[in-house]
């Protein structure tokens, strides 16, 4: 079988890769704010883009709750940001069945 050939027998079986997918994405964008291997402002700006209101959209969230999640981790000390947002990055995985 050629790579990209295999079908989904079920239409909705793409978009449920697609949905844990951007979830992982989110989660993972949680990750890095908590151990500031991307800069808050970083964050801050790609909260800002169409990208990012694309991955919400396609892991089936709120944009309003995902806005405010991230904002209550933004707004954190960082020693605090550090353990609350891992601790959040694991309830996220944990809610979205992704582990």
């Amino acid at each position: 079988m050629e790579f990209g050939s295999r079908k989904p027998s079920d239409p909705g079986e793409s978009f449920e890769g697609l949905r844990k997918l951007s979830r992982h994405v989110l989660v993972q964008a949680v990750r890095d704010l908590a151990r500031n291997l991307k800069d808050k402002e970083q964050i801050v700006l790609w909260m800002t883009t169409q990208n990012y209101v694309d991955w919400v959209q396609w892991a089936g969230w709120e944009r309003e709750w995902v806005d405010e999640f991230f904002q209550g981790i933004i707004d954190l000390r960082p020693a605090v940001r550090r353990e609350v947002g891992i601790q959040c990055a694991r309830g996220l995985m944990a809610i979205s069945h992704l582990d």
